[in-house]
């Protein structure tokens, strides 16, 4: 599993928009990931993890704003922070 420590501010689409537009012209060519609560949703119901959308809001925002270049974001950087979220609930 990979360390929270290595993978925050995640974006609204409208927000992604003019960022690319700003920094890229309508005909770049680029590679672009794109998670969203439905796949929070899905992860967290795979480890019997129930989540509040404000909660699962914080698991893509960490993700996104701690990834880590070489790994990204993928399901076990999700669940790594679904899991760190759940337990902060507890405390």
């Amino acid at each position: 599993m990979v360390s929270c420590q290595l993978l925050g501010v995640g974006m609204y689409v409208k927000d992604l928009i003019k960022h690319l537009q700003k920094d890229y012209k309508p005909d770049d060519v680029i590679a672009y990931d794109i998670w969203t609560m439905d796949d929070v949703l899905i992860a967290s119901k795979d480890i019997d993890i129930d989540l509040t959308d404000e909660e699962m809001i914080k698991v893509l925002n960490r993700a996104n704003h701690n990834k880590d270049a070489q790994i990204g974001i993928n399901w076990d950087v999700l669940t790594c922070y679904i899991r760190e979220v759940e337990s902060k609930r507890r405390k």
